[in-house]
């Protein structure tokens, strides 16, 4: 799959560990990500690549998004994978001021 710019996706916004993110079921291209901006990209289970499952710095098989956070989520020590499946909120509150 091909990784696109940034400027060239759709995003949703979500809520991940208390973390309101954006996340897109494309590719995204690591140089488009502005800085102070965090991206991670989101595996799938093996039995439906596109469910949500856990995120990881990058993901070869079974992915399913790309989240992009203004925050650092922290992953376990000693892993490089945190499980998400019950954490993502796909309908958060809207923030205060957002158009």
């Amino acid at each position: 799959m091909k990784r696109m710019s940034l400027g060239s996706v759709d995003f949703e916004g979500v809520e991940l560990f208390g973390i309101r993110a954006r996340f897109t079921d494309s590719r995204v291209d690591d140089s488009s990500v502005p800085d102070g901006w965090y991206h991670y990209e989101v595996r799938g289970s093996d039995d439906d690549p596109m469910s949500v499952s856990v995120l990881e710095r990058h993901v070869t098989v079974n992915f399913s998004g790309t989240i992009i956070s203004p925050r650092p989520i922290t992953f376990p020590a000693g892993q490089d994978y945190v499980d998400i499946s019950e954490e993502i909120n796909w309908d958060p509150e809207p923030e205060k001021g957002a158009e």
